[in-house]
C-alpha cells in the first residue's frame, strides 16, 4: 500500500501534468505562430525585391559592367544594388542571390584594366592622377565600389560550406579588394598618414572614406586574420568612438562640423557610419550594443517625423532641416543603405523603415519618399528589411 506521501507525490504529478501538457501546447502554437510571422514578413519582402529586381535589373547589369564612374559615379552607386542583394541571401539562405551577386562582383572585377606605374588595377573614372596617363576612379568611389565586394567575400570565406563551393570565386574578389585596394592606398600610394589625420582632427568631421575604410578593413581581418587590417580597423573605430556624444536621447556625431558651413553631417551622408559600427560590434571591435542603441534613437528621436504614414526625415542629423546643396527641407533624408540596417537590433527603426517601403508601394510622395523611390531604393529597403528579420535581434 501507498504511503500518504508516495500518493501525494503521485498526485501532484498528475496535476503537474495536466497544467504543463496545454501549457507546452499553447507555447509551441504560440512560437510556432511567431516563427510563422517571421518567415511570412521575410517571404513579403523577399517579394518585393524580386519584383523590382525585374524591373530594373537590366540597369543593375549595365552598372556592374559599366567598369568606370566617369559620368554617373557608377560603382559609387551600384552598390545600393549590390548590398541588398547580399542581404536578401543572408535573410532566404537562397543562393541564386548569392549567384548574382558574385557574377556582379566578378563583371566589376573584370572591368579594372587600367594598370598603373605601380602596377596596381583601377577602374576608369574622372581623375586625372599622378600615377596613370589614363583617368581613374577616385578614392571614394574605390572604396565605396568595393565595401560590398569585401562583404560578400567574408560571408563566403568565413562559411565552410559557402567556401567549398565558392571559394575560388570569392578569393578572386578578396585578393582585388586588398590588393588593389586596400593595399594600394595604404602601402603603395602611402595615404595611410591621410587616413590617421581624418579621425585625429577634431576641428573638421570624420572622412566617410575612413568610415568606408573601416569596414573593408574589419571585414578582410575576418577573413585572413591578418592583424595589421584588425590593428588598423581598431585604431579608425577608437577615433571615431571618441567623436560620440549624447544628443536629445541618442548619440550624434561630429556635431557642429556639417560640411560647408552646414549645422551638422546631413542624413544622407550619415548612412556610413551607422553600418560601419554594426560591422564592428559584430567583430568584437571598440563598439557596444549601447552606441548601435544611440545611433537607433538618434534616428528615432530626432531625425525622423514620428509619422508612419507620412514618414519624413530632417536633412541634417542635429534634427535640422535646412537646405543642402540643391534640396529643401527633408530632401536628403534617406535612410536605405546604412540607418535601415539599425533595424536588425531596434524594433523601431525597423517598423520606420517599413513604413517608408509601404508609403512608397503606396504611392504617397514627399521629399524624403520621393528621395528613396527609386529602383536603388526601393530595392535596398526590401533587402535590408528581410535581411534584420531574419539575423533574430527583433523577433
Amino acid at each position: 500500500m501507498k504511503t500518504f506521501e508516495e500518493k501525494n507525490r503521485v498526485a501532484n504529478g498528475s496535476f503537474s501534468i495536466f497544467i504543463l501538457v496545454p501549457v507546452l501546447v499553447f507555447t509551441f502554437i504560440f512560437c510556432s505562430a511567431a516563427r510563422a510571422s517571421v518567415a511570412d514578413k521575410i517571404a513579403y519582402y523577399q517579394n518585393i525585391y524580386d519584383r523590382e529586381y525585374q524591373k530594373s535589373y537590366k540597369i543593375y547589369d549595365s552598372m556592374a559592367a559599366a567598369g568606370d564612374t566617369t559620368k554617373t559615379n557608377t560603382y559609387y552607386h551600384f552598390q545600393y544594388a549590390l548590398a541588398p542583394t547580399v542581404s536578401m541571401f543572408e535573410a532566404t539562405g537562397d543562393e541564386k542571390y548569392l549567384e548574382r551577386a558574385l557574377v556582379w562582383a566578378e563583371t566589376m572585377v573584370s572591368k579594372a584594366v587600367i594598370i598603373d606605374k605601380n602596377g596596381n588595377r583601377n577602374w576608369s573614372g574622372p581623375w586625372q592622377c599622378p600615377y596613370t596617363d589614363k583617368p581613374t576612379t577616385y578614392m571614394l568611389g574605390d572604396l565605396q565600389g568595393s565595401t560590398e565586394l569585401a562583404r560578400m567575400a567574408r560571408i563566403i570565406l568565413t562559411d565552410p560550406e559557402l567556401k567549398a563551393k565558392y571559394g575560388k570565386r570569392a578569393q578572386v574578389i578578396y585578393e582585388f579588394v586588398r590588393d588593389e585596394i586596400v593595399e594600394k592606398y595604404i602601402r603603395v600610394r602611402n595615404t595611410l598618414s591621410w587616413f590617421r589625420n581624418t579621425y585625429s582632427q577634431h576641428t573638421a568631421p570624420m572622412s566617410d572614406k575612413t568610415l568606408i575604410l573601416t569596414r573593408i578593413l574589419t571585414d578582410l581581418f575576418l577573413i585572413d586574420g591578418n592583424s595589421r587590417y584588425g590593428d588598423l580597423a581598431k585604431e579608425f573605430a577608437e577615433g571615431f568612438r571618441k567623436r560620440l556624444e549624447p544628443y536629445k536621447g541618442g548619440l550624434i556625431w561630429d556635431r557642429g562640423l556639417g560640411w560647408k558651413g552646414n549645422t551638422s553631417m546631413d542624413t544622407s551622408h550619415s548612412n556610413r557610419p551607422p553600418w560601419t559600427v554594426i560591422d564592428l560590434y559584430k567583430a568584437g571591435m571598440v563598439f557596444s550594443i549601447e552606441d548601435i542603441n544611440g545611433m537607433a534613437n538618434l534616428l528615432t528621436k530626432v531625425i525622423w517625423n514620428k509619422s508612419l504614414t507620412e514618414p519624413r526625415f530632417n536633412n541634417f542629423i542635429d534634427g535640422s532641416n535646412g537646405r543642402f546643396r540643391n534640396s529643401g527641407p527633408w530632401g536628403v533624408g534617406q535612410i536605405y543603405s546604412g540607418w535601415v540596417k539599425l533595424g536588425e537590433f531596434d524594433p523601431e527603426v525597423q517598423k520606420v523603415a517599413e513604413a517608408v517601403l509601404e508609403a512608397i508601394l503606396a504611392g504617397k510622395k514627399n521629399p524624403s519618399l520621393d528621395y528613396h523611390n527609386n529602383a536603388l531604393g526601393r530595392l535596398s529597403l526590401a533587402g535590408h528589411l528581410a535581411g534584420n528579420l531574419a539575423a533574430s535581434k527583433i523577433k
